[in-house]
C-alpha cells in the first residue's frame, strides 16, 4: 500500500512539474521582463543598462555597450552615462551649450548609433558653418522618464554642465509616471513601487525589500519573474480621472520648477512637443484634451515658449519613419533626419536657435 501511494505521489508531482518545466523553458526563451532590471550585475554576471540612482530613481549606466550580433557591440552611452557622444563636463570656450531633456523618444533604441539621433544630426548641421559659435546639444534623455524625472535630471546633471539653453523633448505620454522598475542589489531584490510623494525622496523612499525565498525564485525562474513583473506593471497602469489630475499637477509643478531655475541663471527654455508618428486626425481625443491643450495653457502661465509638432508630418508616409511599423513613438534613421530638419525649421522660425545661428 505504501509503495502504491509513493508511486501516485510521483505521478502527481510529475504531472504538476512537467507543465511548469515547459513553461519555464518557454519563459527563458521569450520573457521580456529583463528590460525592467537596472544596471546591476546579477549572479549570472550579466550587466543591465539601468541602475538605481537616488533622486533620479534610475538612469543610464556609463559606457554601456549593446550587442548587435555575436562579437559586435555598439557603444550606446558615454563615460558620463548619457545617450550621446563624449563631452567635457566643463563647457569649452566659445561654445553655446544646450541640454536636451526627454524620454525614450529622444534617447532612442539602443540599436541606434548616437551619431544618427536627431539632436546629433541637428548639432552637426549647426556646426557646418551656420553658427558663429561651436554648438553642443547634450542628450540627457532617459527611457521611461516622465516630466518630473526629466527635471530632476536637469537639476542633477543639467545645471552642472553649465548650459546656455534647455530644450525639453516632450512626448505625449510624459505626464505619465515611469513604470515600476526592479532593483537588483547584491543578489537581492527590491521593487520601486511608486514614484509619487515627496520630491526629495529618491529610490530609497519607495522600495520594499524582499525575503530570501522570493529572491531565490526571482533569480532562478524566468517564469516567476515574468508573472511578478507583469502584475506590478498591470497594477501601475490603471489611470483614472483622479490619477490623471495628479499626473497633470506633477508635470505642471516640474515645468514650473524648471523654468524658475533656468530663469535664475538666464538660460533659455524651449519645450518641443513631439507628436505620435500618426496623422493628427488619428490622434485620440483624450490626448488633445488632457495633454496638448494643458501644455499650451501652461506655456502661457509659466512663461516658456512651446514648439508643437502636432500635424507637422501629416503630408508624409509616417510608416517609413517608424522604428517598427506598429511603433508610433520611436523613429528609424530616416525619421531622425526628418525630425532634425523640423527642429531646425521650427526653432529658426520661432527665433529659438542659438544666437549667431542662421
Amino acid at each position: 500500500m505504501r509503495r502504491k501511494w509513493v508511486f501516485r505521489g510521483i505521478l502527481i508531482a510529475f504531472g504538476v512539474l512537467s507543465p511548469l518545466g515547459v513553461a519555464e523553458f518557454v519563459a527563458r526563451k521569450t520573457s521580456p521582463v529583463d528590460k525592467y532590471l537596472f544596471e546591476y550585475r546579477n549572479e549570472l554576471g550579466e550587466t543591465r543598462r539601468f541602475y538605481p540612482d537616488g533622486y533620479l530613481l534610475y538612469s543610464f549606466a556609463p559606457n554601456v555597450k549593446h550587442p548587435l550580433s555575436p562579437g559586435v557591440e555598439l557603444k550606446v552611452t558615454n563615460s558620463l552615462g548619457f545617450r550621446d557622444r563624449e563631452y567635457a563636463k566643463e563647457k569649452p570656450r566659445n561654445t553655446w551649450r544646450i541640454v536636451l531633456l526627454g524620454d525614450s523618444v529622444a534617447a532612442e533604441s539602443l540599436t541606434m548609433p548616437v551619431e544618427k539621433t536627431f539632436e546629433n544630426v541637428l548639432e552637426d548641421r549647426l556646426n557646418s558653418g551656420l553658427c558663429d559659435k561651436h554648438i553642443e546639444i547634450i542628450n540627457l534623455a532617459v527611457s521611461g522618464y516622465d516630466t518630473e524625472l526629466e527635471v530632476r535630471m536637469f537639476e542633477t546633471w543639467g545645471l552642472a554642465l553649465q548650459p546656455d539653453a534647455v530644450w525639453v523633448a516632450f512626448y505625449l505620454n510624459d505626464i505619465h509616471h515611469p513604470p515600476p522598475r526592479i532593483v537588483v542589489r547584491d543578489n537581492s531584490i527590491a521593487t520601486v513601487l511608486d514614484v509619487w510623494g515627496d520630491d526629495q525622496k529618491g529610490a530609497e523612499g519607495f522600495v520594499r525589500e524582499t525575503n530570501p525565498l522570493f529572491t531565490t525564485l526571482f533569480f532562478h525562474s524566468s517564469l516567476f519573474r515574468y508573472f511578478y513583473v507583469s502584475n506590478v506593471i498591470r497594477n501601475a497602469s490603471v489611470v483614472n480621472d483622479d490619477r490623471l489630475i495628479e499626473m497633470q499637477e506633477r508635470a505642471y509643478k516640474a515645468l514650473g520648477r524648471l523654468t524658475a531655475r533656468a530663469r535664475e541663471r538666464k538660460m533659455d527654455v524651449v519645450v518641443v512637443m513631439h507628436s505620435e508618428l500618426r496623422h493628427s486626425r488619428e490622434l485620440e481625443p483624450n490626448l488633445l484634451k488632457h495633454v496638448i491643450a494643458p501644455m499650451h495653457a501652461w506655456s502661457s502661465t509659466l512663461g516658456f515658449p512651446i514648439v508643437d509638432f502636432t500635424g507637422a508630418l501629416d503630408s508624409m508616409d509616417l510608416e517609413k519613419l517608424r522604428m517598427d511599423p506598429k511603433d508610433y513613438a520611436h523613429m528609424n534613421e530616416t525619421g531622425h533626419r526628418v525630425i532634425a530638419d523640423l527642429y531646425y525649421d521650427r526653432l529658426r522660425g520661432g527665433g529659438f536657435l542659438p544666437p549667431g545661428c542662421h
